[in-house]
């Protein structure tokens, strides 16, 4: 089980690598490319996009995958494909009938998901309205999950609010977990406060651990073991852990700088062949634009897509980088 937790996010790396890779050395299989202050999708899209804005709205069918970059995004309509974001605000109000995966500070789900789900975030909010068909991984602040997953649950939070109903196995790691909905498969649960709400329902084996020892919970609301397990508490791996999960986060960011990257160079293929000429017949001259260019630019670059909200100024600087 451990193995297939660590694959199957190497496995989502990959692919995304792939996806991207491929259609910047085959353009025949690129999608559509869109820039702007506001981007608003309006019309159905037979392709792939590939989008980099302040603002973006898709309020039309897309047929492929969506990869966007902006400050605040809305899904207003469905995608067929997969929807790979990195953002401050993220709203998903459409049916996605492939995998979702995201960056940002806040992520508001209100739809049918009918693949997977990664989420790395300050706060997500699940409604009661969203079914995802699914896994669920989440990696964030804040979760409040009200809706029905069908498959596999993975937190690792701060606060965690549990009202919904979970079909798949559960493995939740954080500090304070409130339960108030039904959990179907097994648990095995690590927290410092444990609240189980009188209208919780545990269908599945429970292993768990918090602050303080065993909880006194009801029979009524658990129909299999629930047992307290000393060996769940956390331990010198869980700096280990914590220390993967911050690896994960970084390197999501950094396949975003990636995509920017192959953006910019469909969108300005001659100043980027400019530079290329002008580097090559002034090497000395070009040595110190060089450190900058490729030194202290991209540190800078990358420390402002990890901040998520200064998405849009690090696009400006990757613009004013010497050509």
């Amino acid at each position: 089980m451990k193995l297939r937790s660590k694959i199957f996010p190497i496995s989502s790396f990959i692919t995304l690598f792939t996806s991207l890779i491929i259609p910047y050395y085959n353009p025949v299989l690129a999608g559509d490319y869109k820039t702007g202050n506001i981007v608003i999708i309006d019309t159905s899209a037979n392709r792939d996009q590939y989008v980099s804005s302040k603002k973006l709205i898709s309020k039309a069918l897309i047929k492929g995958d969506l990869y966007a970059a902006a400050q605040n995004i809305s899904i207003e309509d469905t995608i067929n494909g997969d929807l790979v974001t990195a953002s401050e605000t993220i709203d998903v109000k459409a049916v996605l009938n492939d995998d979702f995966r995201a960056a940002a500070r806040s992520v508001n789900i209100n739809s049918i998901i009918k693949g997977d789900v990664i989420l790395f975030a300050n706060e997500v909010y699940i409604s009661k309205e969203s079914t995802i068909y699914g896994d669920l991984t989440v990696y964030a602040g804040t979760i409040f999950c009200e809706g029905t997953i069908k498959g596999n649950l993975i937190i690792k939070g701060g606060t965690i609010s549990l009202g919904g109903r979970i079909d798949g196995n559960a493995k939740i790691e954080g500090g304070k977990l409130t339960t108030s909905g039904e959990l179907n498969g097994r648990a095995e649960i690590a927290v410092q406060n444990f609240t189980v709400s009188s209208s919780a329902i545990f269908n599945g084996n429970v292993r768990y651990w918090k602050e303080g020892g065993p909880l006194k919970v009801s029979p009524k609301v658990h129909s299999g073991r629930f047992d307290f397990d000393s060996s769940l508490a956390p331990h010198k791996d869980q700096t280990q852990s914590s220390f993967r999960s911050r690896s994960i986060f970084l390197i999501w960011h950094i396949l975003f700088a990636v995509l920017m990257f192959i953006l910019l160079t469909y969108i300005w293929p001659i100043s980027f062949q400019s530079t290329g000429v002008y580097l090559a017949n002034t090497p000395l001259k070009s040595l110190g634009y060089g450190l900058i260019y490729f030194i202290v630019f991209p540190f800078a670059i990358l420390l402002l897509f990890i901040s998520i909200i200064g998405i849009p100024i690090a696009v400006l600087l990757f613009f004013s980088l010497p050509l």
